[in-house]
């Protein structure tokens, strides 16, 4: 299985979820590991913001990124950006305004799973890249948090159950990247919800290190 086309050839990666995603550090931290290793790789999706340019390369500035959104928005709109953008990897990060508002997270799991069926079921050959979620910069006791890890749990449960059927999913855990250093609320954290950039740049190296071997 090779999602992307061949060397030379641009992959074409859609960045999807909530502000996260929608602010562009993480995607132009991403897209600097791309020009590192000389490889090719552009961004899609409807929405639009970032630099020109990164390290004097043109920069994609396309995204699924949008701020507020919760799981089932997420749902509504991803049909037709998947049908309008063709991408060959999403990489998708949803969940954190479920979990910080937590009316609706302990069913976030389940419905996440089957946005990725019908995702799947619509693009068969697209590689989903999927992230446990950041923690938020309160205390790992806090309710937030603790939901978040709940959420996490849950979440890597739905994940598991599509990569043993043969889904093009893989799953990577931002919550673990950023917990291993025991102070990331002041390394990793700018506020309670969202990384600062050296924050991204954990979250860079954890998307990354998932589809490294395919961007060509």
């Amino acid at each position: 299985y090779d999602p992307c086309p061949a060397k030379g050839t641009e992959c074409k990666v859609m960045p999807l979820g909530d502000s996260i995603t929608d602010n562009s550090q993480y995607r132009e931290a991403l897209f600097r590991k791309v020009i590192a290793a000389n490889r090719k790789m552009t961004y899609v999706g409807n929405s639009m913001n970032g630099p020109a340019t990164v390290d004097g390369v043109p920069f994609p500035r396309q995204h699924e990124g949008h701020s507020g959104q919760m799981v089932d928005d997420t749902a509504r709109l991803i049909p037709a950006s998947l049908q309008k953008n063709k991408p060959h990897i999403v990489l998708l990060m949803i969940g954190t305004n479920d979990a910080d508002r937590s009316s609706t997270v302990a069913t976030a799991p389940a419905r996440l799973g089957k946005m990725l069926d019908a995702m799947t079921q619509m693009s068969p050959n697209t590689l989903m890249v999927v992230a446990k979620i950041v923690p938020t910069k309160a205390a790992l006791t806090a309710p937030s948090n603790q939901r978040i890890e709940t959420f996490n749990s849950a979440l890597g449960k739905e994940l598991d159950v599509r990569i043993k059927a043969g889904q093009h999913v893989v799953m990577v855990d931002m919550y673990a990247a950023f917990t291993s250093n025991p102070n990331y609320a002041n390394a990793y954290m700018s506020d309670h919800l969202h990384p600062n950039g050296a924050g991204v740049g954990v979250m860079a190296e954890t998307w990354w290190s998932a589809i490294k071997d395919f961007v060509k």
